[in-house]
């Protein structure tokens, strides 16, 4: 878990079958080791059904991703979803992309706001 990344030129079946290898639900979109945005398994995945495989991770993420620190407090993140509307926060360790977490993986942990954001049970790294 942690530290994957998609690169906006990759196409939508390479990055379906990496997130589908590490498990996750989404990851941080780089390019020239900047992040740039965010890629959705949902996202991928209606680019699939639709025939896309080919069509690159760039014209499907969500652009100008918000990003945290992974030691920031589970409190703080609810914060961030509510104040930028978003369902995604990319989570940065040592200024790093480290991976994503969900809105609603977080608000399913409600009982643990005091603790990181970059605890394994939050994170779709």
């Amino acid at each position: 878990m942690g530290n994957i990344t998609i690169d906006s030129n990759a196409t939508i079946k390479d990055a379906a079958n990496t997130l589908l290898k590490q498990g996750s639900h989404g990851a941080p979109v780089t390019e020239k080791k900047e992040i740039i945005g965010v890629v959705t398994l949902a996202a991928i995945t209606r680019s699939l059904i639709s025939g896309l495989t080919n069509q690159k991770v760039r014209d499907v993420m969500s652009r100008d991703p918000i990003t945290i620190d992974g030691d920031t407090p589970i409190s703080s993140a609810v914060k961030l979803f509510d104040q930028y509307r978003v369902n995604t926060l990319v989570v940065l360790a040592s200024g790093k992309p480290y991976g994503v977490v969900f809105k609603a993986d977080v608000l399913r942990g409600s009982d643990r706001f005091g603790e990181s954001i970059i605890a394994p049970s939050f994170m779709s790294a």
